[in-house]
């Protein structure tokens, strides 16, 4: 899961409750949290995508861009435009499966 606080928060709330330390998904997965406050599309891709060379994930959740459209000159379809490019880029370059946005 990449992102922005929302994914910084959860992975505090894992790390403090150590029966949800992978979202009590052990038998089934690995997760791997990454959020940084203020993130954007454009910050995730430059500082957070090479983590997905070590990863090799199969499914990416992607909690972003909110924090796009607090920009005054950005618009939705700009945003929306944006988060496509990400997903076609993580299915060809990386070989992800599933991209998940909320």
């Amino acid at each position: 899961m990449l992102g922005h606080s929302f994914v910084r928060r959860l992975k505090a709330f894992a790390n403090k409750n150590r029966s949800s330390r992978n979202l009590s998904l052990e038998d089934t997965c690995r997760v791997f949290l990454s959020g940084i406050g203020g993130r954007t599309v454009d910050k995730l891709v430059q500082f957070d995508l090479a983590k997905l060379h070590v990863l090799q994930p199969n499914v990416v959740v992607l909690e972003i861009g909110s924090k796009d459209l607090c920009v005054f000159s950005s618009d939705p379809e700009t945003v929306g435009s944006t988060i496509i490019t990400l997903i076609d880029r993580l299915r060809v370059e990386f070989s992800v499966d599933w991209v998940v946005i909320y």
